[in-house]
């Protein structure tokens, strides 16, 4: 189990958790635990789990990791803006999903055609399309600031365009925002300095 491979270092930090999760992960984590429900497509499963217990702290997630923890970001710390990495929800173009040999890739299955945010044409699963909806729908109705920095993939991309509402940066870019002043440092604070530098 990964969580063991942490040990100790698990009690410095905090764990936001869907009940769903493996028991196990929570006997293992020693630092604080807050735990939400999402909803299931499930009848059964939704059936049993309230049996158990009523848990009532609902997260919406599209399905996936990043969407609950995006609405957690959103909902829960009040976070704004919010910047995505690693959101492609797509295949490479090499018709590989993921970074290493992974038997995923060996049979892709039933794949879609779809367009990223460069115009290019590529594929994912419609399960990962589902995912990549769910974000776009996310960002045209809850108000804020939303960049992609995953610096492809189809967030926000159609056909026709990507939508306004999630800003395509280079995550680059995205840092300069916040490190802008840090380029004139020395010569604005520096009085001997010989330094001339222009931002742009």
């Amino acid at each position: 189990f990964p969580v063991t491979i942490y040990g100790e270092a698990t009690k410095d930090h905090t764990l936001v958790a869907f009940i769903g999760c493996q028991p196990k992960l929570f006997e293992l984590w020693k630092g604080p635990k807050y735990l939400f429900n999402v909803p299931v497509p499930d009848q059964n499963y939704m059936q049993k789990m309230s049996e158990i217990e009523l848990f009532g702290q609902w997260m919406t997630s599209g399905g996936c990791v990043l969407g609950a923890a995006t609405y957690f970001a959103k909902g829960v710390l009040g976070s704004n803006p919010l910047c995505f990495l690693g959101a492609d929800f797509s295949f490479d173009y090499k018709k590989k999903f993921h970074g290493w040999d992974s038997k995923y890739d060996k049979e892709i299955g039933q794949a879609m055609r779809c367009i990223d945010v460069w115009g290019n044409k590529r594929l994912t699963w419609p399960s990962y399309w589902n995912f990549k909806c769910w974000f776009d729908w996310f960002a045209c109705t809850v108000p804020g600031m939303y960049f992609n920095c995953t610096e492809g993939g189809l967030m926000g991309a159609y056909p026709e365009g990507n939508i306004k509402q999630i800003k395509q940066m280079l995550f680059k870019d995205f840092l300069r925002i916040y490190n802008l002043v840090d380029e004139l440092n020395e010569q604005m604070t520096n009085e001997n300095s010989k330094e001339l530098k222009v931002l742009f």
